[in-house]
């Protein structure tokens, strides 16, 4: 029998012993260890042929050591004899280990005789022998077996757990992991397994962790405590953290709870951030009203400066240096009246004209007409077929130019510009950047310049009425580009979204609601069905029930409007007693008093009311506004709300009726 080298793995210093004497007297080169993960380290010194190992050990068992040998290409080879106690009562485990041998512990002659019986089978190349060697005259213990079955059932438990659990020995190495740590962890059982626990944290962690590690298993010690406020960095997850020393007589392991907190943070981030979009859309909107009153007024004010000034001109003599200062008045007052040009473009006042185009024909003929000249390219990309969508084009024109018009001077008339067009819907635009915006099918209309981009706390500015990273003047830069662009936009009742990357550049992305069968131009006025059909508001706020009630009346429909959720479910109900059901219940999700819009729903359905029911909400980022139908609305209406996106809502609903 030729000499080979052998790893022998038992907890027991007798059976060790003994194992290691037998093969010694054969004429092998042995070494030994107390446990798998001993075992384990001793791979790359030993470099054994053959590996004996009991099943049950501390820190890493038997069955592990057995799975992290199997699934790493280096050890992968190496010939696996079990030898094992519970051999009998644990069958449940050997046909998972994938061991060459499996020989049940008995007297010492026979486990010799079947060593060598299994290395004779080693030389002879054959592996994966069926069935448990040495079983003849041994009985299954019923203790045995039920201790196994309280562990096989406390692994289920392991193994089911929402939070990760993991057990470390004293110097920080993982024994024990459960899937839910795999996951939080980035990792797989057999690369955890043996693993030092604090390489999956970042550096300064990492050594606090350390740190508690050397103190933590003195007896008394405080448990090392990660928690909401302060959690771990782990890839792109957070986690909580709770370890906790136990001592037993002389042992001692730490267990360790795991948390993601990911998905919340995530989520209380998205709010904010919408909330930050609703309070900035709302502002704009504001803003866009004021506008609009100024405009006015300040107009009939620079028509009667405008007026004088030509009578002033006709008073006085050619050439005189009276002329000279109505001239440079004359100028000045070209300036403001361009000036407030401008600030009516931002305003509400502003109507549009819709027709049926070729987006991506109307695309090309701007781009080719604004970059014909200087140093800067341009692409236009198309993923798909666009979908047909209804503009005003000479809005569209004046959108295009004031977006080239900031990306020239953001790339100092060098460089190129990216325009893409894409079929878009609105839940996944919603989900994929927490972006306020409706269900529905839009055309999202990208332009990417390559700029050095825009710092993240001025990026939430760029739509803000005269906000500029130029010198401010009249002929420089007024703020007004990028505000005009949004407020165009949405009177074609789209949205605008702004992004600028690390590395640079920044792109705008207006998204047009794809059009319908018929052709729309502005609020149009109310379609003979409308006038038929019947529209239930509810909310809490009467400034705001005052203009959902303008809106819908402006639209053709007539309208109820209330403020408590009892009285919504009355008025339904009566309204389907009489034959006269409502087109569309529109329910403010949040109410502070009595039903909310929800638990309104919820009555409704279960009073069998199938007329569509709407959500509404100032929060988009609230689950119902993200799942309306998991609570049976038929649609969604994001505060605040335009005609246009009203009316486009309620006619996709009456379509689908």
């Amino acid at each position: 029998m030729a000499q080979h080298k052998i790893l022998v793995v038992d907890n027991s210093p007798v059976l060790l012993k003994l194992v290691d004497n037998f093969l010694q007297e054969a004429g092998h080169a042995t070494l030994t260890a107390n446990n798998g993960l001993e075992a384990y380290d001793a791979l790359p010194r030993f470099q054994p042929d053959i590996v004996v190992s009991d099943l049950v050990m501390p820190e890493i068992d038997g069955v592990s050591l057995c799975r992290l040998i199997r699934n790493n290409p280096r050890y992968q080879h190496l010939y696996l004899i079990i030898l094992s106690g519970i051999a009998i009562e644990d069958a449940l485990h050997l046909g998972q280990i994938d061991a060459d041998v499996t020989i049940a512990k008995g007297p010492a002659a026979t486990i010799r005789r079947h060593l060598l019986e299994a290395i004779a089978c080693f030389e002879r190349g054959e592996r994966r022998c069926q069935g448990l060697w040495n079983a003849d005259g041994l009985w299954s213990r019923e203790i045995t077996r039920e201790l196994l079955a309280l562990r096989r059932h406390a692994e289920v438990v392991l193994d089911g757990s929402y939070e990760g659990i993991v057990e470390l020995n004293r110097a920080g190495r993982i024994i024990t992991i459960n899937p839910s740590a795999v996951r939080m962890l980035g990792s797989s059982d057999i690369q955890a397994l043996a693993g030092r626990f604090s390489d999956y944290f970042a550096p300064d962690d990492a050594r606090e962790l350390e740190a508690w590690l050397e103190q933590g298993l003195l007896a008394g010690a405080s448990p090392f405590q990660r928690h909401d406020d302060n959690p771990l960095r782990v890839g792109d997850r957070w986690l909580c953290l709770n370890l906790v020393p136990v001592h037993e007589d002389d042992a001692c392991c730490i267990i360790g709870i795991l948390r993601d907190i990911s998905d919340r943070l995530r989520l209380e981030e998205e709010h904010r951030r919408m909330e930050e979009l609703l309070t900035k859309a709302q502002r704009l909107e504001t803003m866009s009203r004021m506008a609009g009153g100024l405009a006015h007024d300040f107009n009939n004010l620079l028509t009667v400066i405008s007026g004088n000034i030509e009578m002033a001109r006709l008073a006085s003599p050619a050439g005189g240096v009276a002329a000279g200062l109505i001239d440079e008045a004359d100028r000045a007052l070209r300036m403001a009246v361009q000036l407030m040009h401008k600030i009516s473009d931002a305003s509400d006042n502003v109507s549009v004209n819709c027709q049926a185009v070729s987006l991506a024909e109307l695309l090309r003929d701007l781009l080719a007409l604004a970059l014909t000249t200087g140093q800067i390219s341009y692409t236009l990309e198309m993923e798909d077929v666009p979908w047909p969508v209804q503009v005003d084009t000479d809005h569209i024109g004046q959108i295009v130019g004031n977006i080239l018009q900031n990306a020239r001077e953001a790339m100092e008339q060098r460089g190129t510009i990216a325009v893409r067009l894409a079929n878009v819907l609105g839940e996944q635009e919603r989900r994929s950047h927490a972006f306020a915006i409706p269900d529905g099918k839009y055309i999202r209309i990208s332009f990417s310049d390559s700029g050095p981009g825009i710092a993240p706390e001025l990026l939430e500015r760029v739509f803000d009425p005269y906000f500029t990273t130029k010198q401010r003047g009249t002929q420089k830069g007024m703020g007004l580009g990028l505000t005009i662009v949004y407020s165009l936009v949405r009177k074609h009742g789209g949205f605008v979204r702004a992004e600028s990357p690390p590395q640079g550049g920044c792109t705008i992305h207006l998204y047009l609601p794809v059009a319908e069968a018929t052709g729309k131009a502005g609020p149009s006025p109310p379609a003979p069905a409308a006038a038929r059909l019947r529209v239930l508001v509810m909310d809490d706020e009467l400034l705001l029930r005052n203009l959902a009630q303008k809106m819908l009346t402006r639209l053709g429909y007539e309208v109820t409007v209330i403020d408590r959720g009892e009285e919504a479910i009355r008025l339904v109900l009566e309204a389907r007693e009489q034959q006269r059901p409502y087109a569309a219940v529109i329910l403010d999700l949040n109410m502070e008093y009595g039903l909310d819009g929800l638990a309104t729903a919820r009555r409704l359905q279960q009073l069998g009311v199938n007329c569509p029911l709407v959500v509404s909400s100032g929060d988009p980022t609230h689950e119902i506004m993200v799942h309306p139908d998991s609570a049976g609305f038929s649609g969604i209406l994001p505060k605040p709300y335009t005609v246009e996106i009203l009316r486009d809502l309620l006619d996709g609903l009456i379509q689908r009726q």
